[in-house]
């Protein structure tokens, strides 16, 4: 089987040729056209399906597709025009009815012909390029039908008015315009856009224009808003039961465009009813609705931030500058949260949590709250407010809220260092008193500002708690060791303040009653015993007392004061009146804090321990104070307070600020120097961008000091010339001289500038000063401009002059000595007259450096030379002990060799333990420089020796060592010769 040939089996055509009828296309065909009019008459239920089917196959197999597809085109054009015809006639509503009646039947005659032609469909259609017949019928209805001058018109005119009457309330025939929608969106795109899409968007424009228009003339914000949401809504809808998809977004366009884009300026500034009034009044629900549609469109956003941000700037001003307001501290502060917390709620709830209102809201906070130079004092005193009081009973959970809101106004802060300074102030005054709520929630504030400013903004508040536990640490072993001394005198109660870590007060001595000086005297004894380096300076204006006071009738009260309040009090122990004056020259407290705790004690009450006379609120300095018999109080303890002021007094502020700027100044110049380092060459421009960048996080520098900063050799220039930059030395630092406005000269510093500044001293006493004589003088007789003129080039000269000469300091001195016709310093001016005065005050500054540290060099070489001197008397001294020693030690060899009995003896007497242990520790340590290490270790050793048995009545031969200086321990330079002297005797 594999090896036969396989057949190629061929399927050949009759032999003989097959004859077609010649009128068998005709015939045909005439049924076929029978069969599609009695589809189109409703009459297909008696027709073979399966013989229409052969026929029409056999006609395209037959090469007679060409007629049966002209055949079918013109039967259904007919038909179509029919159908046409039966539209037209319709009258009113009934017009949309039939067009959709009609649209149904042609669709299933559609179909019932397709499933006849499916052959030519699938066969002769493609491959003449031809329009296949469902299409063909689509077509044939769009150009009949839609396309029609009697219906294309009526259709569209009966589509928009049954869509305006919708809109006007009216209900419609919802189904019918899906059909019809449908039908135009079935003919093609092309036909629902030109069509229909088209028109129905610009009537839909020109009748919410219209509607708009209306209402905002008779309607409020929310309400006109209220209805653009719901015409909104309504197309929407409208889109979603009877219009294509793609129409949503033209539509709600439309609306948007004309109901909210026209209007937009308007609505949000409408009086009584706009942005501002909603903001005011709360009204969320109105606030979210214009968040809704205005995000709809262009710029609405941006639209309501601006708005609302001037009117939170404008708001935020008034109340960070009315008087009543800034009364109180706590109050002001309070206002500011509770503006944030409305505005944040705001946002929450009616803006969607929009990170651009968020920022916006920051950015109006931080401009208002920075406008009051004292909001980071008030911020600081709401703190200090909450922490004394203000949260006793108060959950943790709500103790972090009310913390976390207060960080949140400390980040608005431009000046943080200046809230730092006011913290440390009022924490220091909490922690002394005692009256903090807790230390957890101390310490829980103080970790918030060290999250947000890291390390170096809090480490002198973590020290100030570190002292306070030191403290108590320190009293009970003060207690512990003067129990016995202490008795039943008063009891004492201090607090060791390390100085750097704590503000700094500056506190009149004040003469404290005489027990309580010895037993602060005990305490200064102890602590200064056991801690060395250190000194204690009683801050007497921080303490508090508790004195137990019997009044009149034998009524006893425990009154907690102040120390100056208790040096008062204790003066009326041996008298019943004193005059203002006595009491202050007995006390030396200062006046101002002498009247305000006379006050307290005199004038408040309910807490007059005292009485005055004549009786008044003020203290006057011939007022006379009698001791109070008649006190009474409901309570034993009773705690009278110190009248102070809420507010800090003129020169405390400028005090403080003054401290701030002094604190400031180091800080911008090491950012100076790190940007300098890293980026050796800028401009005036990015180097104060820089400085800024950096410092932001706890002050915002000024660009006037960051201009004046002198230490680290930033001068600037001002030169009306071509811009070039030349390369120079000032005071031995390589420096870049951007001769061009607004730039600025920048060093490079050496690594070491007294260095340098030392070079340049010893380079300008070999050069001669120029004479000022030789300078070019201005002419007086000449007019203003060339005066003027004469001015520029001497200046220039002498800049010039700077720029090129290798010997900086005796330039300097020139200048300095010159007299050069320049503007003061004060006066307003811009030139380079005023870069000269600066440059002349720097290098002033820069010689007082140079001559300092020569001084101090002096002092240092006279230092090392006396240190030189005593350390070669010290080798000397060295040199004779140790032939001292020599000589004994060989003569107790050469009497060892001599005589064996006495080798013996001297080996029981003089080679003992302790001498053999003595020898061979200290001629080791004999080759030390610092010999007074071993003294001490050899006359312990001695003393053994003596007892063992030697007289210490030997005579002492005067030793030819010199006495070190008294700044060492002396020590003794005789045991050799004495021990040679003991050993003679005992021979």
């Amino acid at each position: 089987m594999s090896a036969q040939k396989k057949r190629n089996f061929k399927i050949e055509a009759f032999k003989h040729r097959v004859e077609l009828d010649p009128n068998y296309a005709e015939r045909t065909w005439r049924v076929l056209e029978h069969a599609i009019h009695e589809i189109y008459n409703h009459n297909a239920s008696g027709l073979s399906f399966e013989e229409l089917y052969r026929n029409a196959y056999n006609m395209v197999l037959h090469k007679y597709g060409e007629k049966l597809y002209s055949g079918l085109v013109n039967t259904m054009t007919g038909h179509l025009k029919e159908i046409a015809r039966s539209i037209e006639a319709a009258q009113g509503g009934f017009f949309l009815e039939e067009l959709n009646v009609k649209w149904g039947d042609h669709n299933k005659a559609l179909q019932m012909i397709r499933d006849i032609l499916m052959y030519m469909d699938r066969t002769f259609v493609p491959s003449n390029h031809k329009t296949p017949v469902h299409e063909l019928g689509l077509n044939l209805w769009r150009d009949n039908i839609i396309h029609s001058s009697k219906i294309q018109t009526r259709l569209l005119d009966m589509l928009l008015d049954l869509i305006h009457r919708e809109r006007t309330g009216e209900v419609i025939n919802r189904g019918l315009m899906r059909n019809i929608t449908k039908m135009l969106m079935d003919l093609g795109s092309s036909v629902y856009q030109e069509d229909f899409e088209k028109p129905f968007l610009g009537v839909s424009a020109s009748f919410y224009s219209v509607e708009s228009q209306q209402l905002i003339e008779c309607c409020d914000c929310g309400e006109y808003l209220r209805k653009a949401e719901r015409r909104l809504n309504e197309e929407i809808e409208r889109v979603s039961h009877y219009l294509d998809v793609k129409s949503e977004v033209k539509i709600t366009s439309v609306v948007e465009g004309e109901m909210i884009a026209n209007h937009m300026q308007r609505l949000v500034h409408m009086e009584n009813s706009g942005l501002v009034s909603m903001l005011v009044d709360d009204k969320y629900e109105d606030l979210s609705r214009m968040y809704n549609l205005f995000r709809r469109v262009p710029d609405g956003l941006s639209t309501i931030k601006d708005v609302m941000t001037s009117h939170l700037r404008e708001t935020g001003k008034q109340l960070v500058s009315d008087p009543e307001k800034l009364k109180d501290p706590v109050d002001f502060v309070q206002h500011l949260l509770d503006e944030k917390d409305k505005y944040d709620k705001i946002i929450s709830k009616a803006f969607n949590n929009d990170k651009t209102f968020q920022n916006a809201l920051n950015s109006s906070f931080e401009y208002f709250i920075n406008l009051n130079n004292r909001s980071p004092e008030f911020i600081s005193l709401y703190v200090d407010d909450k922490l004394r009081k203000g949260l006793k009973g108060v959950s943790e959970e709500d103790v972090e809220v009310v913390l976390d809101k207060v960080m949140m106004l400390f980040r608005y802060l431009q000046e943080k260092d200046v809230f730092e300074k006011y913290y440390k102030q009022h924490l220091a005054k909490r922690l002394l008193s005692g009256k903090s709520v807790s230390d957890d929630t101390e310490r829980s504030m103080i970790v918030k500002l060290k999250t947000e400013c890291g390390y170096q903004f809090t480490s002198k508040l973590e020290g100030m708690f570190t002292d306070m536990k030191t403290s108590i640490d320190t009293m009970q072993g003060f207690y512990s060791s003067q129990y016995s001394e202490i008795g039943d005198g008063p009891t004492l109660a201090v607090q060791v303040l390390t100085t750097g870590s704590w503000p700094t007060q500056p506190s009149a001595p004040c003469n404290l009653p005489a027990e309580i000086v010895v037993i602060c005297e005990k305490f200064r004894t102890y602590y200064l015993g056991t801690h060395t380096g250190r000194r204690l300076t009683w801050q007497t204006n921080m303490g508090t007392a508790d004195i137990k006071a019997t009044f009149g009738k034998g009524q006893k009260h425990e009154l907690n004061v102040s120390t100056y309040q208790m040096c008062i009090l204790m003066l009326f122990n041996s008298a019943d009146q004193l005059t203002y004056r006595e009491i202050e020259q007995a006390t030396e407290i200062p006046p101002s804090d002498l009247k305000r705790c006379l006050q307290s004690l005199a004038c408040v009450k309910g807490k007059n321990v005292l009485r005055k006379e004549p009786m008044s609120k003020d203290i006057a300095e011939d007022d006379a104070f009698y001791f109070n018999d008649k006190f009474m109080s409901k309570f034993f303890k009773v705690k009278i307070g110190t009248v102070a002021a809420q507010k800090e007094s003129e020169p405390e502020k400028q005090e403080t600020r003054q401290r701030v700027e002094e604190d400031r100044k180091p800080q911008i110049e090491a950012a100076i120097v790190r940007i300098m380092k890293s980026r050796r060459v800028l401009d005036h421009n990015t180097i104060v961008t820089e400085v800024t960048s950096q410092l932001q996080s706890r002050f915002l520098p000024n660009p006037l000091d960051v201009k004046c900063s002198q230490h680290l050799e930033v001068l600037y220039w001002w030169m009306k010339q071509k811009d070039r930059r030349e390369f120079g030395l000032v005071n031995g630092i390589p420096f870049v001289f951007y001769q061009s406005p607004n730039c600025i000269m920048v060093a490079d510093p050496p690594p070491s500038m007294t260095n340098g500044a030392n070079d340049i001293a010893a380079q300008s006493a070999g050069r001669s000063i120029p004479s000022s004589t030789s300078s070019r003088k201005v002419p007086k007789k000449e007019n203003k401009a060339m005066r003027e003129k004469m001015k520029r080039d001497h200046l220039n000269e002498l800049f010039l002059e700077l720029g090129q000469s290798p010997d900086k300091l005796s330039w300097c001195g020139h200048l300095i000595n010159t007299k050069v016709e320049v503007p003061e310093p004060t006066r307003q001016n811009n030139g380079k007259a005023s870069i000269l005065v600066d440059v002349a005050r720097l290098l002033r500054d820069l010689l007082a450096q140079v001559e300092a540290l020569r001084k101090e060099n002096v002092a240092l070489v006279n230092e090392s030379r006396y240190v030189t001197g005593e350390k070669n008397m010290l080798q000397d001294g060295k040199t004779v002990l140790k032939s001292e020693v020599e000589q004994p030690q060989n003569e107790l060899h050469e009497r060892m060799q001599c005589d064996p009995m006495a080798e013996s003896q001297d080996r029981s007497d003089y080679t003992s333990p302790n001498l053999r242990q003595l020898l061979n520790t200290t001629i080791p340590m004999q080759q030390q420089l610092v010999g007074p290490l071993y003294d001490i270790a050899l006359r312990q050793d001695l003393s053994s020796l003596r007892d063992a048995g030697t007289s210490p009545s030997s005579p002492k031969v005067p030793s030819k060592v010199s006495r070190p200086h008294a700044r060492y321990p002396t020590p003794s330079n005789t045991w050799s010769l004495e021990l040679l002297s003991r050993s003679t005797a005992q021979q």
